[in-house]
């Protein structure tokens, strides 16, 4: 990762930072936050508007995966599951079906 960055207030959480292969434009960002409710106790990360969501499984998790737009008007595609009392949320300007995979590999 290019940055770990960590909170405990308002909700605990880490998040893991990835830029993309010019070193410089955000990639991927992967969150862990500490809650036991059931829905995302934060606002989507880099999601300035959700264009569609549709219900996806990762692992034995029930999940939310959402296309959406950066501020400045680019795509980008996140997925929201809960497991083990965390939320895990993952968004990408990469393709869904490379989200989809390397969500699925890393469930609880």
């Amino acid at each position: 990762p290019a940055e770990v960055r960590g909170q405990l207030q308002p909700v605990p959480m880490s998040q893991l930072l990835f830029l993309s292969s010019d070193g410089h434009t955000e990639a991927l960002l992967i969150g862990q936050i500490l809650s036991s409710g059931e829905d995302l106790p934060i606002a989507w990360p880099w999601v300035e508007s959700i264009q569609w969501e549709l219900p996806v499984t990762i692992g034995d998790h029930e999940g939310t995966l959402i296309v959406g737009r950066k501020a400045y008007g680019r795509q980008v595609n996140g997925v929201h599951w809960r497991a083990e009392g965390f939320h895990f949320v993952m968004v990408t300007v990469h393709r869904v079906q490379e989200l989809m995979t390397l969500a699925r590999s890393m469930h609880s």
